[in-house]
C-alpha cells in the first residue's frame, strides 16, 4: 500500500503516474488530487483506503471505470457524484473505503486516451465528478 500524507497542504498525482494496487491518502486539514485520466493502471481493481480530517479531495477517472464509495464512512461532509452515465462495473474498478470528516470529496471521469488501452474515450467531453469539501454552515457549489 502507498501512503499519500498530507498535513496543512497538498498532495496530487497526475499526468503520466503508474498507480499501485492500493492506496493511503491520509489528509489532515489539506487537499488531495488523484488524476487517473492518463495514469498507467495495470490492475483490474485499486483499492482507496482513505483517511481525511478537514480539506478537499478531488478524483478524476477514466470514462470507462468504475467505481464505489459504499464503504467511506462521512461524517460532517458529502460524498457528490457528479458523473453522468458512469459504468457500473468498468475497468478498473475503484474501491474506497475508509473515513472522511469535514471534507468534501470530488470524483470526475474526462475524456481523453484510456488509462488500460490508450484508445480514445467514446464520449470527448463528457466530465464526471464526485465532490465532498468541509461545509461551513452553507451548501458550497461546484461548478462544472
Amino acid at each position: 500500500m502507498v501512503e499519500l500524507d498530507a498535513k496543512l497542504s497538498s498532495v496530487s498525482r497526475k499526468g503520466l503516474w503508474v498507480v499501485p494496487r492500493a492506496l493511503l491518502p491520509r489528509t489532515r486539514m489539506g487537499s488531495t488530487e488523484l488524476d487517473f485520466t492518463e495514469a498507467r493502471i495495470d490492475h483490474a481493481v485499486v483499492d482507496i483506503e482513505v483517511d481525511l480530517k478537514g480539506g478537499s479531495v478531488e478524483m478524476r477517472l477514466p470514462a470507462e471505470a468504475s467505481a464505489s464509495t459504499d464503504g467511506v464512512d462521512v461524517m460532517a461532509g458529502s460524498i457528490e457524484d457528479h458523473r453522468r452515465n458512469a459504468v457500473t462495473a468498468g475497468r478498473p474498478h475503484f474501491v474506497i473505503t475508509g473515513s472522511v470528516r469535514w471534507v468534501r470529496w470530488r470524483f470526475a471521469a474526462r475524456a481523453g486516451t484510456s488509462s488500460t488501452t490508450g484508445a480514445p474515450h467514446r464520449h470527448p467531453g463528457h466530465t464526471s465528478i464526485v465532490d465532498i469539501r468541509k461545509r461551513r454552515g452553507r451548501r458550497e457549489s461546484v461548478v462544472l
